[in-house]
């Protein structure tokens, strides 16, 4: 065999080879590069290629916007940590009609303080619109008394003790007077009056008593 005939054959080999490769691969895959993907999925993809369904779940999380959390509109009750301008009002109201001093005031913030001095007046959180009304007109809570008990009046009736026979200077004498009468009013105003008795163990000693009145 002839050297031109070995390059004729040598060539049209090499003819054979590349029509395999263009019909088995790039024909098949007309689109080049995509038919390339196709047989290696994930390769060679850009940045902007990607289609947003095939983002990643890190991906997704960081581009995710954050949701705004909604805020309650109701503005009353008011309760510690309410931020209204309404609170500022409740404050002047406070400090201006019923002399309460509230550090940090006036401010939009219904913190420690604010429910201090609503306590100084007989309210508390949560604060209604009524009461709330009530403050800026200066209305005082009316707070229902505790009964005293027949035991709790004989408790404070005892507190009246002093010795006849004793020394007792003109202060001491004053004290025992105005105790007596202090005593008195205050048993008096819970439904009991005042006795002085005389005590079974030392007859020159005295003490208070009470009794429904």
């Amino acid at each position: 065999m002839t050297t031109k005939t070995k390059a004729i054959i040598g060539l049209a080999s090499a003819l054979s080879v590349s029509a395999a490769i263009y019909f088995g691969f790039v024909h098949k895959f007309k689109d080049g590069v995509t038919g390339f993907r196709k047989l290696f999925p994930g390769e060679g993809k850009t940045e902007e290629e990607v289609p947003k369904g095939e983002l990643t779940e890190s991906k997704t999380e960081q581009d995710k916007p954050k949701e705004t959390p909604v805020m309650d509109k109701k503005e009353f009750p008011l309760y510690e940590g309410s931020r209204w301008k309404s609170v500022t009002e409740l404050q002047r109201a406070l400090q201006n009609k019923f002399g309460q001093v509230i550090a940090g005031a006036p401010s939009e913030l219904l913190g420690k303080n604010t429910i201090l001095a609503l306590r100084n007046v007989g309210y508390d959180v949560p604060l209604s619109k009524v009461e709330y009304d009530n403050i800026l007109a200066g209305k005082k809570k009316e707070v229902a008394k505790k009964e005293m008990t027949l035991a709790e009046a004989n408790t404070l009736a005892k507190t009246v003790n002093y010795n006849s026979m004793g020394r007792q200077t003109k202060a001491g004498a004053d004290y025992q007077k105005g105790k007596l009468l202090a005593v008195g009013t205050k048993l008096k105003q819970a439904g009991y009056k005042l006795m002085i008795v005389k005590s079974i163990i030392n007859p020159s000693a005295y003490y208070g008593k009470a009794e429904k009145a």
